[in-house]
C-alpha cells in the first residue's frame, strides 16, 4: 500500500545514492549474512518501489518456514511483474521471470487461488516458448488444472471446458515429450519433491463437477499424465492386458489386494470399509493390505492387522525418490509378487501414490470403488464397484471402468458407534451430551429452526446453493448453519454465491471445523 502512494519526485538524489549504496552492501554480505533482510527492508523503507528490495525480501519470505512470511514474500513477488507496484517490473520473457512465475502460480494454486495460478503459469509456459526452454511441467500443470471452487454454474462449465481443450491440445501437440526432471527440481522451488505432485495437479475436485463428462476428463488426466511418465504405464508379464477371470477359484482361495493411501486410524476410508474387509471369510479370500504410506512415520489403522494370516504390505516414499515423478514403479516388483487374482483400490484420485500405482497391470483383475466416489479414468482399472441404491440408471456414463453395483436392498457398511452410551465420543474423548444445547453455538441466533449441513465447502458446488436458499424461502423462522471453509478469499467467495442465488445472508451462519463430540451435539440440539 506504500508503495502505491509512493511518489517518485520523493525520490531524490540523496536517496536515490544511499539506496545505490546499501543495495550493494546487501549484495556483497550475501544472503547468508543476518544483514541481508535489514538492508533491503531500509532500501524499501527510502523506495517502496525499489524493485531489487521487492524481489529480495519476496525470496526471503519465499524459503522462510513460516508460512505467514511465506505469503508475504509470495506477495511481494507478485508485486514485482506488475508497473503500478514498482519502478521496473520483472523482464519477461527471461529464465528468472520464468522461475518466479512458477513459483507464485504454484504457490497459489495450492492455496486455491485459481485464478491467479492460472495466470502466472499460463505465463511461465508464454515466456518458455518464447525463448524455446523446455517447460514440460508449466504444459502439464495448464493442462490439468481444474477449478476448486467456480462461483457459478456457467463458470463451472466455462473451466471444464478449458480443462478439457488444454489437455487435448497438450496430447496433441506432445506425441512424445521430453521433461528434465533433474534440472526443475533444482530449478523451481518446491518441485524436486515430487515433480509428479508439483506438475500434474489434482483432480480430486472432478467429483462434483455434476453436469461434467466426468468420464472424459478423468480419461484425460490419464493420457497427459502417461504421456509425461510413460513408465507408470507397466504392463506384468505375469497377467493379461485386459481383466481376466479366468483362474479357477474352486480349489484356491481368491488372493485379493486392499490397496489405499488412506488405511490410517480415525480416517473416512478406514471408518467407510473396515467393517466389510474384517468380516471377509478367510476361507475364501487371501486377504493382502497395501498401504502407500505418505510417508514412513504414517501409522496403519489396527484393523488391518485383525487377522494375522492377512499379509500387510507398507509403501513410504524415501529420500532416494527425489526428482523423480515415476518414483513409484519400483512399488511394482512388491505388488506383482502377491501374484492377486483381485486388486481393489479403495479411493483413487485422492492419494497420488496409489493413483500412479493403478497405471501398471499388477493383477488379473483391477477395481477402484467409492473411497473417493469419482471414476480413475485409467486404462488398466476394469471396475468401478458401487452400490445400486447410489447410482442412476444412466451411471455407466459417469465411469470409465465397467460399473458393477452392489444390491440396492443390502447397505454395505456396518455401523460403528462413535460414542458410549454416556456421550462420550470414541474420536476425542469428549461428551457431546454435556454440551447438547443451543448455548452452546452461541454466534447462531437461538430461535427458530436450525438447518445444517457440516460437508466441507469444496462439496458445494454452486448448483447447490439454490437449495440452500430455497430452505430459508419456505421456512421464515429458519436459520441455515454452515462449514466455513478455511480460506478467507474462498469464505468471501462462497458468501457471494449464497448471496447472489437469493440467500438472506442474515439467517446463513458459519461454524469452523468442530471437534468430534462438538459436532455431535450440533446434530442432536
Amino acid at each position: 500500500a506504500d508503495g502505491d502512494q509512493f511518489e517518485e519526485k520523493l525520490l531524490t538524489p540523496e536517496i536515490a545514492e544511499r539506496i545505490s549504496k546499501l543495495s550493494e552492501k546487501a549484495f556483497a554480505v550475501g544472503q547468508a549474512s543476518p544483514d541481508y533482510q535489514r538492508l533491503w527492508k531500509r532500501v524499501l523503507k527510502l523506495n517502496p518501489r525499489n524493485e531489487n528490495a521487492v524481489v529480495q525480501l519476496g525470496l526471503i519470505g519465499l524459503n522462510s518456514a513460516n508460512k505467514k512470511e511465506q505469503e508475504q514474500g509470495l506477495w511481494f513477488l507478485e508485486k514485482a511483474f506488475y508497473p503500478e507496484h514498482v519502478d521496473k517490473t520483472i523482464p519477461m520473457p527471461s529464465p528468472p521471470g520464468i522461475y518466479l512465475a512458477m513459483v507464485i502460480g504454484r504457490y497459489r494454486w495450492e492455496k486455491r487461488d485459481y485464478d491467479v495460478a492460472y495466470k502466472f503459469i499460463r505465463l511461465a509456459y508464454s515466456a518458455s516458448q518464447s525463448l524455446q526452454i523446455e517447460n514440460t511441467c508449466a504444459a502439464v500443470s495448464l493442462a490439468t488444472m481444474l477449478h476448486p471452487f467456480p462461483n457459478s454454474t456457467q463458470q463451472a462449465d466455462d473451466m471444464m471446458n478449458r480443462y478439457v481443450k488444454s489437455a487435448e491440445m497438450f496430447l496433441q501437440k506432445n506425441k512424445k515429450t521430453k521433461f528434465d526432471e533433474k534440472r526443475l527440481s533444482q530449478t523451481v522451488a518446491g518441485a524436486g519433491e515430487d515433480p509428479y505432485v508439483h506438475c500434474a495437479l489434482t483432480i480430486f475436485h472432478l467429483s462434483f463437477y455434476y453436469r461434467a463428462d466426468v468420464a472424459k476428463a478423468a480419461n484425460l488426466h490419464h493420457h497427459v499424465v502417461a504421456r509425461v511418465w510413460p513408465q507408470l504405464s507397466y504392463q506384468s508379464p505375469k497377467f493379461p492386458a485386459k481383466a481376466s477371470t479366468s483362474k479357477s477359484c474352486t480349489t484356491t482361495k481368491i488372493k485379493l489386494g486392499i490397496a489405499s493411501g488412506f488405511l490410517t486410524p480415525q480416517s473416512s476410508v478406514s471408518a467407510d470399509f473396515m467393517g466389510v474387509l474384517q468380516r471377509l471369510d478367510r476361507n475364501v479370500f487371501e486377504v493382502s493390505y497395501i498401504h502407500f504410506c505418505a510417508n514412513t512415520g504414517d501409522a496403519t489403522d489396527d484393523f488391518v492387522y485383525r487377522h494375522k494370516e492377512d499379509k500387510v504390505l507398507l509403501l513410504s516414499k524415501t529420500p532416494a525418490d527425489r526428482e523423480n515423478g515415476a518414483w513409484v514403479t519400483r512399488y511394482h516388483k512388491d505388488v506383482e509378487a502377491l501374484d492377486l487374482d483381485i486388486l481393489l483400490y479403495l479411493d483413487l484420485t485422492m492419494s497420488p501414490h496409489a493413483t500412479r500405482v493403478a497405471m501398471a497391470r499388477l493383477a488379473r483383475v483391477q477395481a477402484t470403488t467409492h473411497g473417493h466416489p469419482v471414476t480413475s479414468g485409467i486404462n488398466s482399472v476394469d471396475y468401478f464397484i458401487s452400490w445400486g441404491a447410489a447410482e442412476l440408471e444412466t451411471a455407466q456414463g459417469h465411469y470409465s471402468e465397467k460399473l458393477v453395483l452392489l444390491d440396492t436392498t443390502v447397505p454395505h457398511q456396518y455401523y460403528e458407534k462413535r460414542h458410549d452410551e454416556n456421550g462420550k465420543s470414541v474420536i476425542n474423548g469428549g461428551n457431546y451430551k454435556a454440551l447438547k444445547r443451543r448455548s452452546t453455538f452461541d454466534s447462531v441466533p437461538q430461535d427458530g429452526n436450525w438447518y445444517t449441513c457440516m460437508q466441507k465447502p469444496h462439496k458445494f458446488m454452486p448448483e447447490m446453493d439454490d437449495l440452500v436458499c430455497g430452505v430459508l424461502r419456505n421456512d421464515s423462522k429458519g436459520h441455515v448453519i454452515l462449514h466455513q471453509v478455511d480460506s478467507p478469499m474462498l469464505q468471501e467467495s462462497f458468501e457471494k454465491r449464497l448471496e447472489k442465488a437469493g440467500c438472506d445472508m442474515q439467517r446463513v451462519h458459519f461454524l469452523p471445523v468442530q471437534p468430534h463430540h462438538r459436532l455431535l451435539a450440533l446434530y442432536a440440539v
